[in-house]
C-alpha cells in the first residue's frame, strides 16, 4: 500500500505525525528507537504515524503506522513523500525532526509550515559533537540552529540537550521528554532488579556476568578500561554485544564479544548477565545522551553501572562510577558481591515505559497548537 493510498483513508479531524529520523542503530537499545517506539504508543492513542527514515539519493524508507499496528513499508523520493504531506493542511497535522538536522528536514518544515503544521525538532543526540567524532558523516551547524528556531517547539532528551537549543537562540517552547523502554509489560508494578538489591550467579557453577550492549566504536565506547577491569577480575566474564569490533583490539580470555548481525536472541544472552554496564568515554556527546540501553537493562531486571554522563547522574537506580578504569572495577566488584544498596527504584513501570513519553508528547503539541 503506498502512502497516497494511505492518507486518503486518514480524516481531516485524525491527528497525523509524520517522524522524520535516520536509520536506527545499535545505540537504539534492543527494543527499538525512539521515533519508532514513541509511533507505536500514539497509534494506540489513535493518531495516525507515518516514519521517514533517510536514506540514500534524496530518498525515505516509509514505515506507515496505521489502524491495529498494521505496519506498510516502502521506499520513496523524499519530495514525492513532501508533495503529498503538504495537501494536508491544519495543526492536527503534526512534522518531527528527530534526531536528524539535516536539509531534507529544514525543507519540509518551511514548505509544511506554510500548509499549516506544527512542526517540531526533536534533539536525541548532541549532533555536532557526533560530527566531531566522525560518528556522523556530515552536519552544519546553521542548518541545526535554524530548524531549532524555526520550530513551533523544540523536544530535549536531556537538560544538557534544552541547554543547548537555547545556544541556538530558541525563544519557544522546551519540552524536556527523556527516552524509555519498550520491554515493560502492561499495568504498574514496581520495577526492581531481578536480583533484590544484591547479585547472585547466574550459572550453575557460579560464574558472573558483566555485559554491555551498544557501539563498540572506541570514541563512544571506553575500551581501555574495559579491558583493564577484565584483566583485574580474571574469574569474571564478560560480555559484549555490538556492532563494528576495532582494529587491533587485544582482548583478555574473559572478554567474549557477540557481533549483533551474527546473534539474534539478544535477551537469551541478556538473561544471564549479572548486571549492566555503559562504560562511556567523557565527552560532551555521552554528557547529553538519554542511553535507551540504560531503560532497556533494567527492563530486564539487570542493575545498572553506569560512566559519569549527564542524564544519568539524577537516576537513584543507576550506579555511576568516576569514569576511570579503577573507579568501573570498584563499583562491579561491589555491585557483585551485593555491597551496594540500590534505592529509590521507579515506583511505577509507566514513567519508564514508551506510553508515558508519548502522553507528554500529545500533551506538548496540545500545549502548542491550542
Amino acid at each position: 500500500m503506498l502512502i497516497e493510498e494511505i492518507l486518503v483513508h486518514i480524516s481531516e479531524q485524525q491527528r497525523l505525525i509524520v517522524f522524520y529520523t535516520p536509520p536506527q542503530t545499535i545505540d537504539d537499545g534492543f527494543s527499538g528507537g525512539r521515533a519508532f517506539s514513541l509511533g507505536e504508543e500514539l497509534v494506540r492513542a489513535e493518531a495516525a504515524v507515518i516514519i521517514l527514515i533517510s536514506a540514500k539519493g534524496q530518498r525515505v524508507k516509509l514505515q506507515i503506522l496505521f489502524k491495529k499496528y498494521v505496519i506498510h513499508e516502502h521506499l520513496a523520493h523524499f519530495s514525492d513523500v513532501l508533495t503529498l504531506l503538504a495537501r494536508r493542511c491544519g495543526n492536527l497535522n503534526i512534522f518531527v525532526s528527530s534526531c536528524t538536522a539535516d536539509i531534507n528536514a529544514f525543507s519540509a518544515i518551511q514548505r509544511l509550515q506554510c500548509c499549516g503544521w506544527c512542526t517540531l525538532y526533536d534533539m536525541g543526540r548532541d549532533l555536532e559533537d557526533m560530527h566531531r567524532l566522525k560518528l556522523l558523516k556530515s552536519y552544519n551547524f546553521q542548518v541545526e540552529a535554524t530548524i531549532a528556531r524555526s520550530v513551533e517547539g523544540v523536544i530535549a532528551v536531556s537538560t544538557e540537550l534544552r541547554e543547548k537549543a537555547r545556544s541556538f537562540g530558541v525563544d519557544r517552547k522546551i519540552a524536556l521528554i527523556p527516552n524509555a523502554t519498550a520491554l515493560l509489560g502492561e499495568g504498574g508494578g514496581a520495577l526492581e532488579t531481578k536480583h533484590s538489591f544484591h547479585c547472585e550467579p547466574q550459572y550453575p557453577s557460579g560464574t558472573q556476568i558483566v555485559g554491555y550492549f551498544g557501539s563498540l566504536n572506541p570514541v563512544w565506547l571506553d575500551w581501555p578500561s574495559m579491558v583493564s577491569v577484565a584483566r583485574e577480575l580474571p574469574t569474571i566474564r564478560f560480555e559484549v554485544i555490538g556492532d563494528g569490533i576495532p582494529e587491533g583490539l587485544c582482548l583478555p580470555e574473559n572478554i567474549r564479544i557477540y557481533e549483533r548481525g551474527k546473534y539474534k536472541d539478544y535477551k537469551k544472552i541478556i538473561s544471564n548477565w549479572s548486571i549492566g554496564v555503559v562504560p562511556l568515554r567523557k565527552n560532551p556527546l555521552s554528557m547529553s545522551i538519554d542511553p535507551i540501553i540504560v531503560y532497556d537493562y533494567l527492563s530486564e531486571g539487570l542493575p545498572v553501572v553506569a560512566s559519569p554522563d549527564g542524564p544519568m547522574g539524577d537516576k537513584s537506580n543507576v550506579v555511576i562510577y568516576d569514569g576511570s578504569a579503577a573507579g568501573l572495577r570498584d563499583v562491579v566488584e561491589m555491585a557483585l558481591n551485593g555491597d551496594l544498596i540500590y534505592k529509590d527504584f521507579w515506583s511505577s513501570k509507566k514513567t519508564a515505559a514508551w506510553s508515558y513519553r508519548a502522553a507528554a508528547l500529545i500533551e506538548f503539541i496540545d500545549e502548542i497548537t491550542s
